[in-house]
């Protein structure tokens, strides 16, 4: 019996000390990463499931940003955006339709709202595919009109993962213009290559570098007398898709980063078209610098920084590019580390939030 006893002791113990070693192993597992580790792992898969560069056209940064941005506008927009890239399809337009149906796209939205962005480095095509809840907003002819004056541009000179990016931008604009119900505009895809099927494909021109640039022909004689009229100018420049670094209204620092620049007609027409639907909030002016800004709450339409230069009021790019970023929902921010402090005390009267994203003050 003493032996019974003693053995059921020590049985008893061994319980007590295998549940204290479990909640002690879950507590270190949760203390040193474990849930993080977990959430780090279904991330990855989630990346690995949005894009699959089979073709090696992009590296591992390249990936890992594109991948996270997709992340972001499935959670932001409902929109299950996946990208492939082949070495070669045989015909990109049945390759698509194949993977689209056999990546179940769109299953990771509620709505079902699915986009398939197929590259075809031997075919030197590109294609993307439009699941049929989408076919409203992102008609054939919207879809040839980004791959062929977004997208190429950027992959003439190789930057794959900037054209997408880019392009991306696009997407979400006008995902955004279809909730308001505002129709695409049909003359800016006249001479489309347009495809038979929910999408379009268009040659994609992979490394084939850009010809000589070619400048609309905006009128912007006398345009330098009010920082106003400079924004009004540069958005008339863009409505012409003049991209011309040389125009008057641009610093001279400007017209040395523009010169760098890729600017495409997509952007150019996403530019007019979302100021043109944004309030202006006024300008600030401060000696020779200024301000040009909309209503707080319309986050898409950024401010415009002039100053004078030369006798003349010109707007200064350089300024914009160092102090303003964008999220995944093109929603603008201000960087006031980076951000000239001379135009500072144009935001005095708004409040920043601990990510520089405005609103107004009391």
């Amino acid at each position: 019996m003493p032996d019974l006893l003693q053995n059921k002791r020590n049985l008893l113990i061994l319980v007590v000390v295998l549940l204290l070693a479990a909640r002690m192993g879950y507590r270190v597992y949760d203390r040193w990463g474990g849930r993080e580790f977990i959430a780090q792992q279904q991330t990855k898969l989630l990346h690995r499931d949005l894009l699959d560069d089979s073709a090696l056209l992009l590296n591992e940064d390249q990936k890992k940003r594109l991948a996270s941005y997709h992340a972001k506008i499935l959670e932001a927009y409902d929109i299950d955006y996946r990208i492939v890239t082949a070495a070669s399809t045989g015909d990109v337009n049945l390759f698509a339709a194949k993977r689209f149906a056999a990546l179940k796209v769109g299953a990771r939205s509620s709505g079902g709202h699915g986009l398939l962005l197929v590259i075809d480095k031997g075919a030197n095509r590109v294609r993307l595919e439009v699941g049929r809840s989408l076919e409203g907003a992102y008609t054939d002819g919207f879809v040839s009109f980004i791959e062929r004056e977004q997208m190429v541009p950027f992959f003439r000179d190789s930057r794959i993962a900037d054209g997408i990016l880019a392009t991306t931008e696009l997407i979400v604009a006008r995902y955004n213009e279809a909730g308001k119900n505002i129709a695409f505009d049909p003359a800016l895809h006249r001479q489309a290559e347009v495809s038979t099927g929910a999408g379009a494909s268009t040659s994609a021109q992979i490394g084939a570098g850009n010809k000589t640039k070619k400048y609309g022909t905006s009128n912007i004689a006398s345009a330098n007398n009010s920082p106003q009229s400079v924004v009004d100018a540069y958005l008339k420049a863009m409505a012409d898709y003049d991209a011309n670094p040389s125009l008057s209204i641009y610093t001279d620092a400007s017209k040395k980063m523009m010169k760098s620049w890729r600017v495409t007609k997509g952007q150019m027409r996403n530019v007019y078209n979302t100021y043109k639907k944004c309030t202006i909030d006024g300008t600030k002016t401060r000696g020779d610098y200024a301000v040009v800004r909309y209503n707080v709450r319309q986050r898409q339409c950024s401010p415009y920084f002039v100053r004078v230069e030369n006798g003349a009021w010109k707007l200064d790019l350089t300024v914009m590019m160092r102090g303003i970023r964008f999220n995944h929902k093109n929603a603008w921010h201000l960087d006031a580390k980076k951000l000239n402090p001379r135009y500072i005390f144009a935001f005095a009267d708004w409040k920043f939030d601990k990510n520089g994203y405005p609103y107004a003050g009391d």
